[in-house]
């Protein structure tokens, strides 16, 4: 009976190996514990409480670091992805657009109200549809 949390720890960690979780080893390393507790002659109602313990414990504190450390792709940061690259203009049509070169292809820009229509090095503000917004870059 002891050595089921042993089998069960080492079952939770091949499946971490194949699935690529790391949540199953949190639980796997809870199992490992509740092992050592059966080991030193707990009783089953605290080594089950062990477990418990130890597998919120590490869950809740992944979770949290991955929170904290992670990359933000919410929909407004997707939304402006752009922002702040710079393209190049080299001539402006009569419609009062552009075409850039950005990102392996060739865009619509238009100028951000009130910038001057004239070639030179632009930065990209926002985007309206398929049509880059973007204003004069200032040299620094």
């Amino acid at each position: 009976m002891i050595y089921l949390w042993l089998i069960g720890a080492v079952v939770l960690a091949g499946a971490d190996i194949l699935l690529g979780t790391i949540y199953l080893l949190i639980i796997a390393a809870a199992a490992l514990a509740a092992f050592i507790f059966a080991l030193i002659g707990a009783g089953i109602l605290f080594q089950l409480l062990a477990f418990a313990v130890f597998a919120i414990a590490g869950c809740v504190y992944l979770s949290y670091r991955k929170r904290k450390n992670s990359v933000s792709t919410d929909a407004d940061h997707l939304q402006h992805i752009n922002d702040g690259h710079s393209v190049e203009v080299k001539e402006w049509k009569k419609n009062g657009k552009a075409r850039v070169f950005y990102r392996g292809t060739v865009w619509d820009a238009k100028p951000e109200k009130g910038s001057p229509m004239v070639p030179g090095l632009w930065e990209i503000v926002g985007m309206s549809g398929n049509t880059l917004i973007i204003k004069l870059k200032q040299e620094k």
